[in-house]
């Protein structure tokens, strides 16, 4: 999300496979104008794109690389309160 984190988490990514895309993987300090922590009222375009079922898992990290939210196929969020335990 506009972050600093971007740099590692494009190298964890690179050497998949299968297609990815990305959404607001630029650097900006002001976050694109809109808050960068990964809840589901500030992923409303990963949701959208992942409720259209063309992707396996859609991963969101806010603005410094500290926490991750993701969301399923077919548009289902995943928190970071699920996440971290599995």
């Amino acid at each position: 999300m506009h972050g600093s984190g971007d740099f590692l988490y494009r190298k964890s990514i690179e050497r998949l496979p299968d297609k990815v895309l990305l959404f607001h993987e630029e650097f900006n300090p002001s976050f694109g104008g809109f808050n960068p922590e990964p809840i589901e009222v500030n992923l409303k375009k990963l949701l959208a794109t992942m409720e259209k079922g063309q992707y396996d898992l859609g991963i969101a990290i806010d603005g410094d690389g500290d926490r991750i939210a993701c969301v399923l196929k077919g548009g289902r969020y995943v928190n970071a309160q699920v996440l971290v335990p599995l």
